[in-house]
């Protein structure tokens, strides 16, 4: 009988699937799970879902001016939300689009329950806190049909790449895997896709009950694909894992010629995102010419604008700036992302229609050192500062131990968190280590992490 919570956590499982998802929980080299998640998807977001799947394949466009779908998004937004009512007050937004006031994260920050629509339910409302790689970090909200899409977004990427996929029940589709201090460790099923399996896994060895876990397990499983990020990618290909899997999918940091060259190497297509957990996914990179990205979702509009919002020509950089998407919670009316890039509307030789992204200064992947020598991933030190209330910050590493945090705090931050965010901090250095903080007011988008000592 399948439990009354993980109902609760996959509504539409059913006792196929509890079968699988016990066999993966149960295996003798399973990692040490310490976190539960499921889609929360329920039978009544399944319309929204096909609607979403189909309208991906059949509305590709190349435009450098939102189409209709668009403006109306931006309408019933100015309509139902505070924050872009009192903003938007004097714009016509079909004639004026390009002179509405852009967004940027502060304001997710500083006003974001003015920001949720005020005639939407929040009965499913779920938080996931951004991962901070930008300098800081955010509560995002997010509705579980909004993420369900995620499913077919990369779906539709990993096709355009040449690669398809097995739904067949009791078939791992994907692990997704990190190398941290900590991170959630689970699996789930996918009722959406046909029941498939899928698992999130930290290569640390703390993780583990043996080390010869980590190759059997994936080993055994075998997922189709792989997702993470570079840093994860490195260390599987560190500790020299046999499984290749059909394809790696690469987020949230920029992926080095290097790293693809070495993955490729292994015979598995390599496709990198450009996605943000305030977003979700904006482009995939094209198959043809790797470094350019094509726009992934049909519900957005990008344009490149400067700070202030006004928009640059085609082939200028600029700042990468999203409307539109499927998140009723977090509406994103030209909302600039913080990256840089250029966009280009000349057909590809791919045959994909949509424009493509050249993105420049993305997260750059970087590691400090701890304990030993030992690497430390920048986001086990966001999950420390994220329980803080700072809004932008920069950690330098200037010897092995010697830090400096330089932060932008809320105004109810006190002088005795210092103290405490340094005991926290400190506990992924070696002893001895000493760490600096002082206040300072940030203008721009900064390099949050700076690493200047190597071993």
């Amino acid at each position: 009988m399948i439990p009354k919570e993980l109902k609760e956590r996959v509504p539409l499982i059913e006792e196929k699937h509890f079968r699988f998802l016990k066999k993966i929980e149960e295996h003798e080299a399973a990692p040490i799970w310490n976190y539960y998640c499921g889609d929360r998807i329920q039978k009544e977001d399944l319309s929204f879902l096909k609607e979403f799947e189909i309208f991906l394949r059949q509305k590709r466009y190349s435009s450098s001016t939102p189409p209709l779908e668009i403006l109306e998004y931006v309408k019933e937004i100015k309509r139902t939300t505070w924050f872009y009512e009192s903003k938007f007050k004097y714009f016509d937004v079909e004639q004026q689009f390009f002179s509405l006031p852009v967004t940027q994260r502060k304001d997710f920050s500083e006003s974001l329950s003015l920001i949720i629509p005020y005639n939407i339910s929040l009965d499913r409302l779920i938080i996931n806190p951004t991962s901070g790689t930008t300098g800081h970090s955010i509560l995002c909200p997010n509705h579980p049909k909004a993420i369900g899409c995620y499913n077919y977004l990369i779906l539709y990427a990993l096709e355009k790449n040449g690669i398809s996929l097995d739904l067949n029940p009791e078939i791992v589709i994907a692990m997704q895997i990190y190398s941290q201090n900590q991170t959630a460790v689970y699996c789930t099923v996918k009722p959406i896709l046909n029941g498939v399996g899928f698992c999130k896994l930290n290569l640390n060895h703390n993780s583990w009950k043996n080390k010869t876990d980590i190759q059997e397990f994936i080993s055994q499983f075998k997922p189709q694909f792989l997702s993470g990020n570079p840093i994860g990618f490195a260390d599987y290909l560190e500790k020299k894992i046999s499984h290749i899997p059909k394809a790696f999918l690469s987020t949230s940091m920029a992926l080095s010629s290097s790293l693809r060259l070495e993955l490729e190497t292994l015979g598995a297509k390599v496709i990198d995102f450009y996605s943000l957990n305030d977003t979700g996914p904006i482009a995939y990179s094209c198959p043809i010419e790797k470094e350019a990205f094509h726009i992934l979702p049909h519900d957005i509009f990008v344009e490149i604008t400067d700070e202030e919002g006004n928009p640059k020509k085609e082939g200028e950089i600029g700042f990468i700036t999203v409307t539109g998407g499927r998140n009723p919670f977090l509406p994103l009316v030209r909302y600039q992302t913080g990256d840089l890039g250029k966009i280009s509307f000349t057909a590809c030789s791919c045959g994909e229609i949509t424009p493509r992204l050249y993105l420049y200064d993305v997260r750059i992947p970087v590691f400090f050192y701890g304990r030993n020598g030992e690497k430390v991933n920048p986001i086990d030190i966001n999950r420390v500062l994220r329980n803080f209330p700072i809004y932008q910050f920069r950690f330098t590493q200037e010897s092995i131990k010697q830090l400096y945090l330089e932060i932008s705090p809320m105004p109810i931050f006190q002088e005795w968190d210092k103290e405490f965010l340094k005991k926290n901090l400190l506990q992924l250095f070696e002893d001895g280590t000493n760490i600096e903080i002082a206040e300072r007011k940030f203008e721009n988008k900064i390099n949050p992490y700076v690493v200047r000592v190597r071993v």
